[in-house]
């Protein structure tokens, strides 16, 4: 543990991953995703797949094969939503197509939800918005950690097949098999962390609390799980936060 700028935050400004509880909008949206996947695999036979991770290895990490882009950084805005699905986004262009994108944060902060993209939201709120109209890249709209109008005219070719969460019980915490191949079937994850003064103040090494806090009195940060370390117990997380660590 040690200072890091996050500290000079409220966890409020930071935290903002919104859960969503239904299980029966989960169970749909699990029900969805497989369809579209399997249409899309059918008429994509060729598409490069995440064939290079092994769910029984002892470590792995995405970021070691060069398929999770650079950590960003959030500021003082509850964005950390809008970011981890950004970075999902990329990071399967990367395994799927090979090929690199730069999403804007901006445009899903805008445009995702009708209430203040700084207040925060979930990634279903995120992939929604992605999978049906499409987001800009980074070069189109800029990071300006602040809440803006949906912009019109503007190109979005950046299209997500499909997404659903790895359980349609929210309760249900998976577990670590299910994780890793979760992981190396469809690449880097949306995670929710519960986060507190004692993870704002992570240093470095293997962060690990046991606390219990009620998500549904905030806190809630949004983050991209990119593999994992047997050795260490621990998962290897890209986490946004304002210190930009990662």
């Amino acid at each position: 543990m040690g200072y890091t700028s996050a500290l000079d935050r409220t966890l409020s400004q930071l935290t903002a991953n919104r859960p969503e509880r239904s299980p029966e909008i989960r169970a749909e949206q699990i029900r969805r995703a497989n369809q579209d996947m399997q249409l899309y695999r059918s008429t994509h036979p060729n598409q490069r797949r995440a064939s290079q991770c092994d769910p029984n290895a002892s470590s792995f990490n995405w970021r070691d094969l060069g398929m999770v882009t650079p950590i960003r950084y959030q500021k003082d805005c509850g964005s950390c939503w809008a970011f981890a699905s950004s970075a999902m986004v990329e990071s399967s262009s990367l395994i799927e197509n090979n090929s690199t994108r730069d999403v804007s944060e901006q445009d899903v902060m805008d445009c995702a939800v009708s209430w203040s993209g700084c207040s925060g939201a979930n990634w279903s709120d995120a992939f929604s918005y992605i999978e049906v109209d499409g987001t800009a890249p980074q070069s189109s709209l800029p990071y300006l950690a602040r809440n803006r109008q949906c912009r019109s005219g503007i190109a979005r070719p950046y299209h997500a097949v499909a997404s659903a969460p790895l359980s349609a019980d929210w309760k249900h915490i998976p577990s670590p098999k299910e994780i890793k191949n979760a992981l190396c079937e469809h690449g880097p994850l949306y995670t929710g962390i519960i986060a507190t003064n004692t993870f704002m103040a992570y240093a470095g090494g293997v962060y690990s609390q046991v606390e219990h806090v009620d998500f549904d009195s905030g806190g809630g940060h949004a983050s991209v799980i990119v593999g994992w370390d047997d050795s260490k117990r621990a998962w290897r997380i890209e986490e946004l936060l304002g210190n930009g660590l990662g």
